[in-house]
């Protein structure tokens, strides 16, 4: 049996919401506000994890951790990099959709391997 640490899909799933919602009313504070709660948990989830066996038919502990790495490398690019200093120099609208599908790509991932 495998441990995944919190937070559980579901809590991935109503972020990737929250995006969208933020992306639907072109909010860019809004969605800066998610992007970085949903950074500050996923730091603090590889921050915390425990050890996960392995098994051949589920994704491996080492595809989590790399799905949330690539998550994380997302959510900072898109917090700490600007194209410039002007409005609508932030990329975060134009590439909501890419973090909703990381997010929900990162929970499916997790969900195999907490059915081991």
């Amino acid at each position: 049996m495998s441990v995944i640490p919190e937070p559980p899909r579901r809590d991935l799933i109503a972020a990737a919401h929250a995006v969208r919602r933020a992306k639907v009313s072109d909010d860019v504070d809004c969605l800066h506000l998610e992007l970085a709660h949903v950074r500050s948990s996923l730091v603090f989830q590889m921050h915390s994890q425990t050890a996960v066996t392995a098994d051949e038919s589920a994704p491996s502990p080492a595809t989590v951790d790399a799905g949330r790495v690539r998550l994380l490398g997302l959510l900072n690019d898109l917090l700490f990099s600007r194209d410039g200093d002007g409005p609508g120099s932030c990329a975060c609208l134009a590439r909501a959709l890419e973090v909703e599908l990381a997010l929900c790509r990162q929970a499916r991932l997790e969900e195999r391997i907490r059915r081991r």
